[in-house]
């Protein structure tokens, strides 16, 4: 993708993030480059289950008790609880089918 919009518009400023599944996995992107690029935001949050009280109060929840894992992927935080993880700018977050995240880096090259 940079080197497309390299040649189509030479060096800009280009930000990109993207979030691909199949249902099972995931692969997200917070990425940019180039000059005064501002990256957007992308947060993660883990934990068994996210729900909203009727008073309006949400939060991951690990109840006892219940299996099952969930991680969000979001633009910005979803609520003001403590879990949420800013993803760094120019990395590339996976998550398995078994509910395990990395990070790593990743960049325009040269």
């Amino acid at each position: 993708i940079v080197e497309l919009t390299r040649a189509a518009h030479g060096e800009v400023a280009s930000n990109m993030n993207l979030v691909v599944t199949n249902g099972f996995e995931a692969a997200a992107t917070r990425f940019g480059y180039g000059p005064g690029v501002v990256v957007p935001s992308l947060y993660l949050h883990r934990g068994r289950r996210y729900e909203c009280t009727p008073e309006g109060l949400c939060q991951m929840v690990d109840p006892e008790g219940e299996g099952g894992a969930a991680v969000i992927l979001s633009s910005e935080k979803l609520s003001d609880d403590g879990g949420w993880e800013r993803v760094p700018e120019n990395h590339v977050v996976t998550v398995g089918a078994d509910h395990s995240v990395t990070m790593r880096p990743c960049s325009a090259g040269a």
